[in-house]
């Protein structure tokens, strides 16, 4: 859940229990995957969106071209919306543009290897993937 104060917070809705910790300065633009297992989020503090586990409130990444310093053709989000099936995240910005983002792993890792060109080294997978996922080549 996401609040007014741009605060999120998981919830067990079955208890009505809080599970997660409090994630502050999200924002209040965000949607939750119809699988129900990522929530993404546009923060204030830079412009970028950001995906949530959302029982444990845990980020999990930070979108590539989604506005903020980093890339200043992609301007503010206005609106956050997924594929029905979940495995992608579409963003609308100011100017109207549309962009979709892979979020599925399988859509992650083809988009990581036609970015590279091929396989990630183990090295570069522990920087720029995840330090805590099992390396795997990803590519064909």
């Amino acid at each position: 859940m996401i609040d007014s104060r741009e605060r999120m917070t998981g919830w067990d809705l079955a208890t009505w229990r809080r599970t997660g910790a409090v994630s502050t300065g999200v924002g209040t633009i965000s949607a939750r995957s119809p699988r129900e297992d990522v929530v993404a989020a546009w923060t204030t503090a830079d412009g970028r969106v950001r995906l949530y586990e959302p029982v444990s409130g845990t980020e999990l990444a930070t979108l590539r071209d989604t506005g903020g310093a980093l890339d200043p053709q992609v301007r503010e989000v206005l609106s956050l919306a997924f594929s029905a099936d979940g495995s992608t995240l579409l963003t609308l910005d100011r100017d109207g543009r549309l962009n979709e983002h892979p979020v599925a792993p399988v859509k992650v890792a083809a988009a990581v290897c036609a970015r590279a060109g091929r396989s990630l080294s183990e090295a570069e997978w522990r920087t720029h993937v995840n330090p805590g996922l099992p390396y795997t080549k990803g590519c064909s």
